[in-house]
């Protein structure tokens, strides 16, 4: 019996505009966010901050044109994080408020996961609740949430390149956009729903009693 991770999907859901969503936060309105993070984003190895300045490199290289900005949140406040970057970085740092962390994701065009090595990363799974699309490496339980170019786009593992790659496919239309919007919220629906998950522990766990109250 395989019972996912599950998050809560009345807290982490789409806003009805990520112009206001933006606008609330202080995040600009007429750029592409690009969101980062998680506990240690920029220091914690595991969680590929420097596969991510790869990948930036690369969209930078292949789309000169493209208006984007970093967004990272979960690092040290005092981190100095955008001197190497092709793009502008607003950071946020560490977000203990659930509703304000899911306006965050909300708000972005598209998640960044570059973790080498990872199980299942609630970021991936609150990202997909809020509606917007991720991009990762194929690595550890994140291509169990991530659907190759239906919800986000998978990279090969530490391809930094490729996962720049993911970043302007994900990015150059808008329509299609859209559709990894709403396909990123019905998976969390479908799949990663934390209420839903409870009831499926509820029904194994009676499944078990009953066969222990039958001998068997």
């Amino acid at each position: 019996m395989h019972i996912p991770t599950g998050v809560d999907v009345t807290i982490f859901r789409p806003e009805n505009g990520r112009a206001a969503a933006r606008s609330s936060l202080g995040l600009p309105t007429d750029r592409k966010l690009i969101l980062f993070g998680g506990w240690g984003a920029t220091t914690d190895s595991r969680k590929g901050f420097s596969h991510l300045k790869t990948a930036l490199d690369a969209l930078s290289a292949s789309s000169p044109g493209v208006a984007a900005t970093l967004v990272v949140f979960g690092n040290s406040p005092d981190a100095h994080i955008g001197d190497e970057l092709p793009f502008p970085v607003i950071s946020v740092g560490r977000v203990h408020e659930e509703a304000k962390l899911a306006k965050i994701y909300a708000a972005a065009d598209v998640f960044v996961a570059p973790s080498s090595e990872d199980n299942l990363p609630n970021t991936v799974l609150e990202a997909l609740a809020c509606g917007t699309p991720v991009v990762a490496f194929a690595a550890g339980g994140i291509p169990d949430a991530v659907e190759h170019r239906e919800n986000g786009f998978l990279a090969s593992p530490q391809a930094g390149g490729e996962l720049g790659a993911g970043i302007a496919w994900t990015l150059a239309d808008e329509q299609r956009l859209d559709r990894l919007r709403i396909a990123a919220r019905e998976t969390a629906l479908a799949r990663f729903d934390l209420a839903a998950c409870a009831w499926r522990y509820i029904e194994l766990f009676s499944q078990i009693a009953d066969l222990e109250a039958e001998g068997r």
